[in-house]
């Protein structure tokens, strides 16, 4: 089981009664070390990769931005939240 960002809440739903019948493993990580975090914008950057953004919000819209995000589920990608200029 591999699960990223946790963005739909701390309480994931799972039957774990299937861990158990096939005999897995699920393993936690906490997000790496800053060196580590280098090294993965290093390779980004030299492969050209972008991320993938859904929408944007103005900062005073956060409210709406955090709906999208939490209460819909109809994200596909990263939401930003851009300041005033």
């Amino acid at each position: 089981m591999v699960t990223c960002g946790a963005t739909v809440g701390s309480h994931p739903q799972t039957d774990v009664r299937r861990i158990f019948w096939n005999n897995l493993k699920v393993f936690g990580s906490t997000m790496g070390s800053r060196q580590e975090f280098a090294q993965v914008i290093h390779v980004m950057e030299n492969m050209g990769a972008k991320p993938i953004l859904d929408q944007f919000f103005p900062l005073k819209d956060a409210a709406a931005a955090q709906r999208r995000l939490l209460e819909e589920g109809q994200q596909f990608g990263k939401i930003v939240l851009q300041m005033d200029e």
